[in-house]
């Protein structure tokens, strides 16, 4: 075990951009950002793949009964997991910064990060309208649908989209920036410059929700439109250096997506 200690741990508070903050915790060794960061990945990957022999077993037992509320209760716990997960792995960033502010930019929530992530929600359906454009014209029709995460949302009735929308909206964004732009982001930036650490934390982001997707070439479109969304959430934690507005911004982009599933 990696003990750190800071010669003025009283000096390192969350400021206002990513970089100054990264910069205030660059007397913490790498080793430490890397050793959070790798665990909280392989987390991530027990906290996706162990559901899925649940549902076959569930699915195999007694069919489709009752089956998308268990996949929305199975999603939740998915998504807690991967929150208790990173937590528990960056504890010795918490305890080295004496606190989730300095160390990942976990601060109080205040109504200024609802007004801004509203406005990088707003940039972040630019950025996914522009790259819809794009895909239009280079991929199929078919393959565009199978690349939709939200498509066979339509089909889980009240109780699974209830279930589905807590996690969606309440607990994902909490735990997916947690990791990617708090761990991931912040443990890039010690090595890397910002666009080669956003890029990378965004590109795992991407393949994390590659799964989700109803086919292999929809996959490969899942992740690019999923690594553009998880981009401009990068650089929302860039310019806030906290993890509040990134967090208000994935919610509502979340939410938006499955009130377009509950109204089409």
């Amino acid at each position: 075990m990696t003990v750190v200690s800071s010669p003025q741990p009283q000096n390192v508070s969350p400021t206002t951009t990513l970089g100054a903050a990264v910069a205030a915790l660059s007397w913490i060794p790498g080793q430490v950002w890397w050793r959070a960061s790798w665990r909280g990945v392989a987390w991530l990957a027990v906290s996706v793949a162990v559901p899925i022999p649940i549902l076959l077993l569930w699915y195999g037992t007694l069919g489709r009964h009752g089956i998308y509320g268990a996949a929305g209760i199975l999603s939740i716990a998915g998504e807690v997991s991967i929150l208790v997960g990173t937590l528990f792995f960056a504890r010795p960033l918490r305890d080295a910064t004496f606190g989730w502010g300095a160390a990942l930019g976990w601060t109080r929530p205040t109504w200024k990060d609802a007004r801004s992530g509203a406005l990088w929600a707003l940039a972040n359906l630019g950025a996914r309208f522009l790259l819809s454009a794009v895909l239009v014209g280079l991929v199929p029709e078919h393959v565009l649908r199978a690349g939709n995460n939200t498509a066979n949302l339509h089909h889980i009735g009240a109780l699974g989209l209830t279930l589905f929308g807590i996690g969606a909206v309440l607990v994902a964004p909490v735990a997916e920036e947690t990791l990617f732009r708090g761990v991931l982001l912040r443990a890039g930036m010690r090595r890397w410059t910002f666009a080669r650490s956003a890029l990378l934390s965004s590109v795992i982001f991407g393949a994390f929700h590659s799964y989700e997707a109803a086919s292999v070439p929809g996959a490969a479109v899942l992740v690019v439109s999923t690594t553009a969304f998880g981009f401009v959430q990068c650089l929302a934690a860039r310019r806030t250096g906290r993890l509040g507005p990134c967090a208000v911004a994935h919610a509502l982009m979340n939410g938006l997506a499955l009130v377009l599933v509950i109204t089409t």
